[in-house]
């Protein structure tokens, strides 16, 4: 009924196996490629999960087209010409493919070697410099990154999409200036007093308000990060509050129908990866705050307090204006004055004196949505462990272990637990009880924290988290020793080479997650540097770990090249 149909035709790569799926693939993507269908990989990627066969067999039937193509020999048996830029669409498809985090063992050098290809043969297509960007993000290059993503916006000004793509890339960067300077060309800055962040908080946007919370996190201002994270939660409280005009509308209107949608839709508000993601991130900083309350301290440079004093002048003055025009305003007109921020450098939430009790009100709503991820235990554990409620905690640590006792995050948690417990002097006899009788369950009595370190070690010998986590444990169990012996640092680096050893596939978050831990395990700049040029061999185009003088060089290296500019002509 329907011969033009894809759906019939894309399903059948997800059910069939074998010998089968290779010809099935091959019409699919060869169709897609001669249309130039941009979002062919989007779309085909779906078949890598969980069948690296699959992928396989799609790099090899992409590589055949581009050989063919480079010598000018058909796809089909009839000979016929397959159009001009079926081989532009190859070399983007493969790039992608070589860079994909699901690949086994991914080249980014030569995906931006065949998307240089592309770029000679179309270098107007936005997409080939998205992509660029993209592949120069995986590999760890997030200056490379963002100028590439800014040459894809350069050619279109006009698209919203690559303007909003470009200062995502920016703000990962920590250039947050020219982030906003982008995002403040789609937004009322020309109303006067108010900035595109305010207006960008004022249209909630979720992803702006995650980024920015994560560069100013990265950049150790952890008053504007939990500023913007705590903007973001407050988002949904604002989606409540105004679902309750709602009730009332469906009530009267008899639409029965939209009013049960709308009761399942609350039960479920905050169980959105955004609030999510924001939430865990304000947690783990009040979490810090607890541990370091000398985090709440000011330390600034001189500069960066002329900064502060600056801003904070200008937030007073939009204040003052903002409270003249509320009184002037009384015509019953809608003012459009920006509302009063009372706190506009985030220091009145930094500086809060219970930031373990903040956390807990952020995980409830965790605790209630997001019972099968780890992380909702794994915090709630860090949470009351730091208030004493060690059975509450041991709760936390069986929650996790129930979905996944191999879980990386859950080891180094379950061997602090043990840690923490045998240095608490005096516990209730019904608390001891209690824990002596569930914490076998995680963690056997008969055998050693050493024992089961590397226990866990050997049976995740090829994961890069599982071995960050090893590491992890490794330091719980030093600690348990005061001060730290004194080859905690040699026995940490030594557990954290592994992730670059032969059969260990390559992961970026990982390796960075591993040099600061071997920071906080006291080691010397000296050491951490040389984990970072390690790093830096197996992941050879990863700038995050060139030194600052290497950082310098290079960024001076790519100011000097020659942008394009222009309108895509494709």
């Amino acid at each position: 009924s329907y011969p033009r149909s894809a759906a019939p035709l894309r399903l059948q790569l997800d059910i069939a196996k074998g010998d089968a799926f290779r010809p099935l693939v091959r019409s699919y993507l060869i169709t897609g490629l001669e249309r130039g269908v941009p979002s062919l990989f989007v779309d085909v990627k779906g078949v890598y999960v969980d069948h690296p066969e699959k992928m396989a067999v799609v790099g090899e039937i992409v590589e055949e087209v581009i050989a063919r193509l480079s010598k000018d020999v058909g796809l089909h048996d009839d000979d016929s010409t397959a159009p001009p830029t079926t081989l532009l669409w190859a070399y983007y498809y493969l790039a992608l493919h070589l860079s994909h985090p699901l690949h086994p063992d991914p080249s980014h050098s030569r995906a931006l070697e065949v998307l240089s290809l592309a770029l000679e043969h179309t270098p107007t297509l936005p997409e080939l410099y998205m992509a660029r960007g993209m592949i120069l993000k995986r590999a760890g290059d997030p200056l490379g990154a963002a100028q590439a993503m800014e040459d894809a916006r350069l050619l279109d000004g006009q698209d919203r999409f690559l303007n909003s793509k470009a200062a995502k890339y920016w703000l990962r960067t920590g250039e947050i200036k020219q982030a906003e300077d982008l995002l403040a060309l789609f937004t009322k800055v020309s109303q006067k007093d108010i900035s595109a962040v305010t207006d960008l908080v004022d249209l909630q946007c979720l992803w702006f308000l995650q980024e920015e919370g994560d560069v100013y996190r990265r950049n150790g201002n952890l008053a504007m990060a939990l500023k913007r994270y705590q903007a973001l939660v407050s988002v949904f409280h604002d989606y409540e509050d105004d679902q309750y005009d709602f009730h009332t509308y469906c009530m009267r209107r008899m639409t029965f129908s939209a009013y049960l949608s709308l009761m399942r839709y609350e039960d479920q508000l905050r169980s959105h990866p955004a609030f999510y993601k924001a939430a865990v991130a304000a947690i783990e900083i009040y979490i810090e705050l607890f541990d370091d309350p000398s985090l709440t301290e000011e330390k600034m440079t001189v500069d960066e307090g002329a900064e502060r004093k600056k801003a904070a002048k200008k937030a007073q003055k939009a204040e003052q204006k903002a409270r003249k025009a509320a009184i002037t305003t009384g015509d019953g007109k809608k003012d459009d004055q920006p509302v009063p921020d009372e706190d506009p450098l985030g220091e009145k939430l930094l500086k809060t004196e219970t930031p373990v009790e903040d956390a807990q009100k952020l995980w409830r709503s965790l605790e209630k949505l997001a019972t099968r991820r780890i992380e909702t235990w794994t915090l709630g554990y860090d949470i009351y462990v730091r208030q004493k409620m060690y059975v509450a905690a041991l709760k936390c640590l069986l929650e996790a272990a129930a979905i996944d006792a191999e879980a990386a995050q859950l080891h180094a948690k379950i061997l602090h637990f043990r840690r923490t417990i045998a240095s608490v002097e005096k516990l209730p006899s019904a608390v001891l009880a209690t824990i002596d009788s569930l914490l076998p369950t995680i963690i056997s009595e008969t055998i050693s924290s050493e024992d089961f370190n590397s226990s866990f070690l050997s049976r995740h010998s090829t994961s890069p988290p599982h071995i960050l986590g090893a590491a992890r444990g490794l330091l719980e169990i030093k600690r348990a020793s005061n001060p730290l012996p004194d080859d905690t640092v040699d026995d940490i680096t030594r557990v954290l080479l592994r992730l670059i050893e032969k059969g260990v596939p390559p992961s970026l978050p990982v390796l960075l997650q591993a040099v600061d831990l071997l920071r906080t395990s006291g080691a010397s700049p000296a050491v951490v540097d040389e984990l970072n040029a390690r790093y830096k061999v197996r992941l050879p185009l990863a700038m995050v770990f060139d030194s600052d003088t290497e950082k310098a060089k290079r960024l001076a290296e790519r100011e000097s090249e020659t942008i394009p500019n222009g309108k895509a002509d494709v």
